[in-house]
C-alpha cells in the first residue's frame, strides 16, 4: 500500500495536484465513479470504480501513511451501495479525519475482495492506468481532465484486472 501512496504522490505532483484540490472536489468525484459503480455492467467494470474511489480517496487524505489498511480487511459487505453512502458521508463530515477516510478505503478493499480479487494488484493497474494518461486540470469541472485525442490514446494502458484474480486452491 506503501508504494501506491508514493507512486499517486508523484502523480499528483506531475499535474500539480494538491491533496486540497481533491479535497475541495471529493463529493462530485467520488459520486461520478458511485454512479459508475452502480451502473457497472460486469465484474471488472465494478472493480474499475472501486478502484477509482480508492485513488480519490487517497488522493484526498491528510496522511500520507495508509499502511495499516493491510491489517484490517477483510470483512464481508453485506450492502454495498449504502455502506459506500455512509462512510463517504463520515469522511466528509469529519474534514477527512483520518480514522474514517482508512474505513472508507477498508471498505473498498473489502468490496474488491469480495468479488474475489486482490484490492492491491487491482490498485497497482489502477495506478498504471491513470499514469498513463495526459491531460491537465479543470479549474471549472475540478478535476483532471484526461487527454481523450487519438495520439494520447496511442499512450493508455488499460488496467488488467484479470491478473487480480484471486484463484482459489482446493
Amino acid at each position: 500500500m506503501e508504494q501506491i501512496s508514493n507512486n499517486l504522490s508523484q502523480w499528483r505532483k506531475d499535474r500539480n495536484i494538491t491533496k486540497d484540490m481533491q479535497r475541495d472536489n471529493f463529493l462530485t468525484l467520488i459520486q461520478e465513479e458511485l454512479k459508475e459503480y452502480c451502473e457497472a455492467k460486469n465484474v471488472e467494470d465494478k472493480i474499475d470504480a472501486l478502484c477509482d474511489m480508492a485513488v480519490i480517496t487517497i488522493n484526498s487524505s491528510k496522511t500520507d501513511s495508509l499502511y495499516p489498511l493491510a491489517y484490517l480487511y477483510p470483512r464481508e459487505v453485506t450492502n454495498p451501495n449504502t455502506e459506500l453512502g455512509i462512510q463517504i458521508d463520515k469522511v466528509i463530515s469529519s474534514d477527512f479525519d483520518d480514522t474514517q477516510t482508512l474505513n472508507l478505503l477498508v471498505l473498498i478493499a473489502d468490496l474488491v475482495e469480495g468479488l474475489s480479487y486482490d484490492f492491491i494488484l487491482c490498485m497497482h493497474e489502477t495506478v498504471k492506468e491513470i499514469s498513463s494518461r495526459r491531460g491537465a486540470w479543470s479549474e471549472e469541472k475540478g478535476k483532471w481532465i484526461k487527454d481523450t485525442s487519438k495520439e494520447a490514446q496511442k499512450l493508455w494502458y488499460k488496467a488488467d484486472y484479470s491478473k487480480c484474480k484471486i484463484i482459489q486452491r482446493v
